[in-house]
């Protein structure tokens, strides 16, 4: 007999002795059981391996199926949780009910504390809108400049092309030089 016929009747002994095998199949597997000694020695040891682990059978605690899975971390292709939003949160919940507080007229108008309130209020919109317009009068300005660099002479653009694009080429010589000596350790490590 062939060895591929004798791990399919293998194959056929475990199925049987599992309750999965059909008519067919198991009139085929009774054939040859009756006509080879070592397939039927096999097919005693066989059932008294799953007689014994039927025996040894321990019984599973109802939920502890669900209690292990929840235990086990989620797996990487699914959403994690993330609490990285908490702490913005609360800050914005203390500031809200700090200007509710303010705003509520409670606290308007009452005390040193109301008062350092309103002043630093004040002092941080007046920066800002100062910042804002510094901001965009030197933007301003540097359009104006670049506006007459390029106007003069062609020359000029030509000069200010080239440290663009030389700046460039060194980003992307960094980026690629980045990622070279990872390839060539990987190499060496194997």
């Amino acid at each position: 007999m062939k060895t591929t016929d004798r791990e399919a009747l293998r194959e056929l002994l475990d199925l049987d002795l599992d309750g999965q095998l059909g008519t067919t199949e198991r009139t085929r597997l009774q054939e040859h059981l009756a006509t080879d000694e070592e397939l039927t020695a096999e097919h005693r040891r066989l059932s008294a391996l799953h007689t014994g682990l039927t025996q040894a059978r321990v019984p599973v605690r109802p939920g502890f199926k669900a209690q292990v899975m929840t235990a086990l971390p989620l797996p990487a292709w699914l959403p994690q949780p993330s609490f990285v939003w908490t702490l913005p949160l609360a800050m914005t919940t203390v500031l809200a009910i700090t200007a509710a507080w303010f705003l509520s007229g409670s606290a308007l108008g009452e005390g040193a504390l109301a008062g350092t309130g309103l002043a630093v209020l004040d002092f941080l919109v007046a920066t800002s809108m100062a910042g804002a317009g510094l901001l965009a009068a030197t933007w301003s300005g540097l359009g104006f400049v670049l506006e007459e660099l390029v106007a003069q002479s062609g020359l000029s653009l030509l000069a200010l092309a080239v440290p663009v694009v030389l700046l460039n080429l060194l980003f992307f010589s960094l980026l690629r030089r980045r990622k070279a000596p990872a390839a060539a350790a990987d190499g060496s490590d194997t």
